[in-house]
């Protein structure tokens, strides 16, 4: 008997524990607030609007281009977008899971720069800003078909 209500009592946790990291789940508006913020990041790289595409990047951010050591900070990595423009950008996200917080997106990428095209794969972790707004907080993406 006491061997059945022990196992009772771990069916109750178990179900109370799986509740709560419900709650604690990425929400639909926030998947959706950080797909508009990617939207905006294309259209901003788009029309060469690298004051707009900081915006979507946080102060700290860190990118992890191939080839290259990483760059720390907003203003790195606007050199790197001045370096390299590209004249199309797409990103097509496969993946967007996390938490209120946090999230980490896996997607994929075409571009052309300098009238070469390239593909390739890429991770981005966001983070959920004071104002609420979502910002990169990290990049890394390499060059691959797709």
């Amino acid at each position: 008997m006491k061997l059945l209500r022990l196992a009772g009592l771990c069916a109750l946790l178990l179900t109370a524990a799986c509740g709560s990291r419900d709650n604690n789940a990425l929400t639909d508006n926030d998947r959706e607030a950080i797909r508009t913020a990617t939207k905006h990041y294309v259209e901003s790289d788009e029309k060469r609007d690298a004051d707009a595409m900081m915006q979507l990047i946080a102060e700290s951010a860190v990118y992890m281009p191939p080839g290259s050591q990483p760059l720390v900070g907003r203003e790195a990595i606007r050199s790197l977008f001045k370096a390299h423009p590209w004249e199309k950008l797409t990103e097509s996200q496969a993946e967007i899971e996390g938490r209120p917080d946090f999230a980490i997106v896996r997607g994929s990428y075409t571009a052309v720069a300098q009238g070469m095209p390239s593909a390739g794969y890429y991770i981005e972790v966001w983070q959920k800003q004071p104002d609420g707004a979502w910002r990169i907080t990290r990049k890394v993406w390499n060059t691959g078909q797709q």
